[in-house]
């Protein structure tokens, strides 16, 4: 999904081949959220060294 910039989200996070990504607590599939993946792209199951990003949902708070 491309905001007003035109650039997929996956770019502006900056993810590249070959990262390993760990997601926590995410209600829906990371890819779902930020689209597809470049070329050899794994998720991690485990917050576990090496990683090159994690990902994890914010908890809103009451204004």
């Amino acid at each position: 999904m491309a905001g007003y910039s035109g650039k997929p989200v996956v770019q502006k996070l900056g993810i590249k081949p070959g990262f390993r990504i760990f997601g926590a607590g995410l209600s829906v599939p990371y890819c779902d959220v930020v689209g597809e993946f470049p070329d050899e792209v794994t998720l991690a199951k485990a917050a576990k060294a090496p990683h090159d990003a994690s990902a994890r949902p914010r908890r809103h708070q009451g204004l």
